[in-house]
C-alpha cells in the first residue's frame, strides 16, 4: 500500500490526474499517510538530534509536541500535493468489480492512473475464489484496454513457508488465482529481507523485483534490495541490484561489470 501510495504521489506531483480506490483502508487514511511523510520531512531536516518518531505514534496522537510546529506547513504543502488526487473510500455497502468498472467507465476522461488498494477487498456471492478472482482481473484489463488509461493493483499473496520457498516469492503466489499474472503486464513483487540487518531498526531491508515485464521480460532477471525508512515511510533512493540463487534462497549483489545499462547510466 505505502508503494502505491508513493506511486501516486510522484505521477500526481508531475502533473497526472490520479484516482485512487482505497478499499482496505478507514476513511482520510491515504491523505493522512501523504501528510505524515510531509511532516517527517520537515521534522528530519531540522538540524540537531531527533526523538525517533513513526506513523503510529502520529495518528494515535501523541506526537504534538515533536509535529505541531510543522502542521501549517504540511497542510500548504499537502493542499498542492493532493490537487491532482482524488480518493474514493470503500463504505459499508457492497463494493464489486463490476461497481470498480463502471466508477472507472465514468473517470476515463478525468484520469491517468488509477490506484486499487487492494485487489482483494471486492465483495462476490461467489464462493469460489479463483473463479472471482480471475473474473476480476479479467474485467479490470478490459477496462484499462477500452479506456487506454494504467490501473496499478495491490494484492496479497499466499502464505509462504519460510524453510522451502525463495526470498522473493514468484509472481503465481499472488492469492487466490494463478491466473493473475497471466492476465497483468508488469507485476511488481516485494518481500522482506529478515537476513540483512541495517544496524537500525526503523531501517527495513525489503526485496523487490519485476516478476513479469511484457515489453522487456530481462527485468525479471534481477532483484533489488532496498531500504524502507519507517521514520518517513519512505524508500531510501539507494539500491543494490542483484540474482537469487540457491534456488532463490540467496542473494548475490552484481559486480559493476555486471550490471545492466539502465542501472549504470545517470539518464536511466
Amino acid at each position: 500500500s505505502q508503494l502505491a501510495n508513493i506511486i501516486s504521489e510522484t505521477n500526481a506531483a508531475a502533473g497526472k490526474r490520479v484516482h485512487v480506490f482505497a478499499l482496505e483502508a478507514e476513511d482520510r487514511e491515504w491523505e493522512r499517510r501523504m501528510k505524515y511523510e510531509v511532516l517527517a520531512k520537515l521534522y528530519y531536516a531540522e538540524p540537531g538530534g531527533h526523538r525517533p518518531i513513526r506513523y503510529l505514534d502520529w495518528r494515535n496522537g501523541i506526537l504534538e509536541e515533536e509535529l505541531g510546529r510543522y502542521e501549517d506547513q504540511a497542510d500548504a504543502e499537502m493542499e498542492v500535493a493532493t490537487r491532482n488526487i482524488c480518493t474514493l473510500y470503500k463504505d459499508e455497502e457492497f463494493f464489486t468489480s463490476d461497481d470498480f468498472v463502471r466508477l472507472f467507465q465514468d473517470i476515463q476522461d478525468e484520469t491517468d492512473l488509477v490506484v486499487l488498494d487492494h485487489f482483494h477487498y471486492f465483495d462476490s456471492e461467489d464462493r469460489d475464489e479463483v473463479r472471482v478472482m480471475k473474473r476480476n482481473a479479467q474485467m479490470i484489463k478490459r477496462a484499462t484496454f477500452r479506456a487506454k488509461k494504467p490501473a496499478v493493483l495491490v494484492a496479497h499473496i499466499r502464505k509462504q513457508d519460510n524453510k522451502t520457498d525463495p526470498l522473493v516469492p514468484p509472481g503465481e503466489a499472488f492469492r487466490g488465482s494463478s491466473d493473475l499474472i497471466n492476465i497483468v503486464t508488469k507485476a511488481i513483487m516485494l518481500a522482506p529481507d529478515y537476513d540483512t540487518d541495517t544496524g537500525d531498526p526503523r531501517l527495513w531491508s525489503t526485496y523487490m523485483t519485476a516478476s513479469k515485464c511484457r515489453t522487456d521480460s530481462s527485468l525479471e532477471r534481477y532483484v533489488a534490495r532496498l531500504i524502507f525508512d519507517v521514520r518517513a515511510n519512505q524508500y531510501r533512493s539507494e539500491y543494490a541490484l542483484g540474482r537469487l540463487v540457491a534456488g532463490g534462497k540467496k542473494f548475490v549483489e552484481l559486480a559493476n561489470d555486471q550490471l545492466p545499462a539502465w542501472k549504470t547510466s545517470p539518464r536511466r
